[in-house]
């Protein structure tokens, strides 16, 4: 709906990582999703496991990194300028903490802006940006939205897997902290957009001071 009022052409892009038994079956529904709402779909599998070792990175890390490299490579063949990912504000809060527990500094804190450069982009920062529309919403938001409108969605088992950090957030750690704070989640996410527009005032006031340098120098016939 919003893509007709702005005009926007959409395109769906899914990736089976090949690391679940049901993966597949996930990627069946996405094509049947698409189809049902008139849009075009480029799904495809990539070998995460296979990068894990290639990168040296965990399997979390190995499939962001896959991921996102898939999403720039279709980007980029389409010559579509914005990648939109489906990150909620339940999202933000739990790598607000993940960012809290690891020790972060502004930028980690900020978590996970709106509008950012397209990681793995191969054109460019430039080019290719990566949106988050769903930032300001719950997931509980989302799903009520999305059973209102008809739809099904499918739930990710590796979702309940403790052996990742982002698990043990979300379903031991922030439910125990609740008990303390009910409200946890919207104070976190309220530190996350306090700390991002902190760091953006100060890029800008970095940038700005540096201009002026950068100007002076060049009346004294300096580089």
């Amino acid at each position: 709906r919003y893509a007709e009022e702005r005009r926007l052409r959409l395109h769906v892009a899914h990736l089976d990582h090949g690391l679940r038994s049901e993966s597949a079956a996930d990627a069946d529904f996405v094509a049947g999703l698409a189809r049902r709402l008139g849009l075009p779909a480029t799904i495809e599998v990539r070998d995460v496991s296979a990068a894990s070792a290639a990168l040296r990175r965990g399997t979390e890390q190995a499939a962001r990194v896959v991921r996102y490299r898939f999403l720039a490579e279709v980007a980029e063949r389409l010559g579509a300028p914005v990648v939109a990912v489906g990150h909620t504000a339940d999202d933000v809060a739990e790598t607000v903490l993940m960012h809290l527990i690891r020790g972060s500094g502004p930028t980690g804190l900020g978590a996970m802006p709106v509008a950012a450069p397209l990681p793995e982009a191969t054109g460019g920062p430039a080019r290719l940006r990566l949106v988050r529309p769903l930032v300001r919403c719950w997931r509980s938001d989302v799903r009520a939205f999305v059973a209102a409108e008809g739809f099904a969605w499918r739930e990710d088992a590796s979702n309940l897997d403790l052996r990742f950090q982002r698990n043990r957030v979300r379903l031991q750690w922030l439910p125990l902290l609740e008990a303390e704070n009910p409200r946890l989640r919207e104070a976190l996410v309220r530190l996350a957009r306090a700390a991002a527009d902190d760091e953006e005032w100060l890029d800008e006031m970095v940038a700005r001071e540096w201009s002026r340098v950068e100007a002076r120098a060049d009346g004294r016939g300096q580089h």
